[in-house]
């Protein structure tokens, strides 16, 4: 026991509070994480009904008569036939398709071929289905036998005013440039998603868009291109003004086959399985884990801080008791501890810092080896911090510059160990060990060469 005749009582709340500080950080980043997390997923949701209307307006245009043909003639369907997707011409295909062969021993089952500017060309296929043919743009189409020459020829698009045809391409263009400034807010230094690549691979998808070399007109005879800045521009008097042009049918293939394009885009990411709904739910997964830990360390740091409160109320309790106990009326008792007390009192301040450390360093020894042998360390670790406070109260903050390290030291020793004692942590007082065995060892030294050390103020110790 050590008994200590002047000892200041700890303040219980601000030692727990700075012992629970390094789980209230831990705690506190799983929060921030959490949140991260959250606004990600929101992020991703607006995105998603973003691009949502995008394919809205996409499909309106492929999806419509007025911009793709309703069926394609042949003028031998026992040889091939054909059916109109956007971007299909309307009017008699320019090139009669011969088909060459349908079944061959190569990969290629099938070949057909055509004169295009007086020069034969042929194409093949592993099927007995041709498409994305650059010179049948938006045309699928099936070989049944050998012979020819076929014509296909997609019927006339349905009549629409142009001012209706004009409102849907702009709407196409108006949800495509709100979706990128979305990315770009998305994406920007302070955006949620600033770090995250697919918004990014998104927005350039939306603009590749622009390219298709499978159609007989370009996009900007609709009067559509894109900008320097990275958005689609859209001249309403240029579209209107091809409307009723000599090329008006390959105008209207053209637009049909750019939405397309633009529907195939926000429908990778935007189905139930598309990488937007991947994105939501992994981040979905990792917000119940979070939570989930969250609540486990909540309950956790609670006991451990009832744990620590009660402890240090406890510590206080003894302090207090010591400082108010009696000398013994024994006068056996009484002769031993005078002559403890001599032993003490006559030995120099420095001398009686090493007697401290030794018996710190044995009720390490004995802590540690009670853990080795799963005994319960707690006798001997609460010795040794009780022999902490009394150094700690010991020495003067304003008498030495190094004092306010060595009382930092002291204060982390001291709590490692109640947090060996509350956790069950051996490698704690392993540490701890080297510690103040180094200490102890320093001091020794000191007080073997200097007799004396000035830096910390006399202690009054009674060891039993």
């Amino acid at each position: 026991m050590v008994a200590v005749t002047s000892m200041n009582l700890i303040d219980v709340e601000s030692i727990v509070a700075n012992i629970m500080l390094g789980d209230s950080v831990r705690s506190s980043r799983l929060v921030e994480q959490k949140s991260e997390q959250n606004a990600e997923i929101t992020a991703f949701q607006a995105l998603n009904t973003s691009l949502l209307s995008v394919a809205s307006a996409a499909d309106a245009i492929s999806g419509s008569t007025s911009w793709v043909p309703a069926s394609v003639s042949s003028s031998d369907s026992s040889v091939a036939s054909a059916y109109a997707t956007a971007g299909a011409v309307s009017g008699a295909s320019p090139y009669a398709i011969t088909v060459d062969r349908l079944s061959g021993g190569d990969p290629a089952t099938a070949q057909i071929s055509y004169t295009k500017d007086g020069v034969a060309t042929t194409a093949t296929s592993t099927s007995n289905t041709f498409q994305d043919l650059a010179d049948f743009p938006g045309l699928v189409i099936t070989v049944s036998s050998t012979g020819g020459p076929v014509t296909l020829t997609p019927a006339a698009t349905v009549s629409t005013d142009a001012a209706t045809m004009v409102s849907t391409a702009k709407a196409l263009v108006t949800a495509l440039n709100s979706s990128l400034a979305l990315i770009t807010t998305q994406t920007s230094e302070t955006g949620d998603l600033d770090t995250n690549y697919l918004p990014r691979s998104i927005s350039q998808q939306l603009l590749n868009t622009a390219w298709d070399s499978n159609t007989l007109a370009s996009l900007s005879d609709a009067g559509i291109e894109l900008t320097r800045l990275g958005t689609f521009a859209f001249t309403e008097a240029t579209l209107t003004s091809a409307l009723s042009g000599a090329s008006a049918e390959e105008v209207i293939g053209q637009v049909a086959a750019f939405a397309a394009r633009v529907e195939e885009v926000t429908n990778a990411a935007t189905s139930v399985t598309g990488s937007i709904a991947r994105e939501i739910n992994t981040r979905q997964s990792r917000v119940s884990d979070l939570t989930d830990r969250i609540t486990e360390m909540t309950l956790r740091m609670a006991k451990r801080e009832e744990l620590l409160t009660i402890y240090y109320a406890e510590l206080n309790a003894k302090i207090q008791a010591l400082q108010n106990q009696q000398m013994p009326t024994n006068p056996y008792q009484a002769a031993a501890a005078t002559y403890r007390d001599h032993a003490i009192t006559t030995a120099s301040p420095a001398k009686l810092v090493v007697l401290v450390f030794e018996r710190l360093v044995l009720d390490l020894d004995r802590a540690i080896a009670a853990f080795d042998t799963n005994q319960s360390p707690h006798e001997h670790l609460v010795h040794a911090q009780e022999l902490l406070t009394a150094l700690l109260d010991a020495l003067d903050l304003d008498a030495w510059e190094h004092a306010p390290q060595l009382a930092a030291i002291y204060l982390t020793v001291h709590r490692d160990l109640v947090t060996a004692n509350i956790d069950n942590k051996p490698e704690l007082v392993h540490n701890a060990h080297t510690i103040i065995t180094g200490l102890k060892d320093a001091w020794t030294q000191a007080e073997t060469q200097a007799g004396d050390m000035p830096p910390s103020r006399r202690p009054i110790y009674a060891l039993a």
